[in-house]
């Protein structure tokens, strides 16, 4: 899964929203929990647990930030968990704002290889919607609930 969103705000402006987790659910609204593991500010090797309710089933992981980079990108890989997941969010600056590209990689045991154009398709649909509510919040200082 990629996708790539570009924001009308400054790139220091979105990267330190988007890397301070506890926004998540303001804008992924099938975030349904997030609860930090580690005490402390987000960096390398906090780990989190992120509830997501996609697709009609819950997921449940535990989160390690593998890699944060300030300003530039944000890396995270699961541990445990019926789903394993990898992930990264990249920020770079481009004319008139700031251009997120999101890529992971969800791995769902026992769904067959036929199924997964259908699941590329409800990713992305999801993942458009959250860029969608982001760009709203950031571009617009709108408050979504």
């Amino acid at each position: 899964m990629k996708h790539t969103t570009v924001i009308a705000a400054a790139p220091d402006v979105v990267f330190a929203y988007v890397a301070d987790l506890r926004n998540e659910r303001r804008w992924q609204p099938d975030i349904k929990a997030l609860i930090p593991v580690t005490e402390g500010t987000f960096s390398r090797g906090s780990r989190f647990i992120e509830v997501r309710h996609s697709f009609g089933i819950r997921f449940r992981w535990e989160f390690e930030i593998t890699n944060l980079n300030p300003g530039k990108g944000i890396h995270v890989i699961s541990h445990g968990g019926r789903c394993p997941y990898h992930g990264s969010r990249i920020f770079s600056a481009v004319p008139g704002g700031t251009c997120v590209i999101e890529q992971g990689e969800l791995q769902l045991p026992g769904v067959p290889q036929c199924s997964s154009p259908l699941i590329t398709w409800l990713s992305q649909r999801s993942i458009r919607n959250a860029y969608a509510r982001l760009k709203t919040l950031l571009e617009g200082g709108s408050r979504l609930t």
